[in-house]
């Protein structure tokens, strides 16, 4: 899941409600983010330069703020153990 940062709150509510998934999220002060900390099973922190690439190889200019990969179910927290892509908490 990736949603809107301007108005993330009623995305971060159902993900966590749901209890299955991986989202990517920014680091921030919101109310939701403790609970995110919380019970998340797996967080991973993206590189500072974060980038969306397009299919058409487009590269859109890069995220301004910290984000990170947050997962909860065993699945997608083995997922994101397995990608390799950095330190896990």
């Amino acid at each position: 899941m990736n949603p809107p940062y301007s108005q993330p709150t009623a995305w971060v509510e159902k993900f966590l409600d749901h209890k299955q998934g991986i989202a990517l999220l920014p680091i921030t002060r919101g109310k939701w983010w403790d609970r995110l900390w919380n019970e998340s099973g797996a967080i991973l922190p993206t590189i500072y330069n974060l980038k969306f690439e397009r299919p058409d190889g487009l590269v859109a200019k890069p995220i301004v703020f910290r984000t990170a990969l947050y997962a909860i179910g065993e699945t997608n927290i083995t997922a994101l153990k397995m990608s390799n892509l950095g330190r896990i908490r």
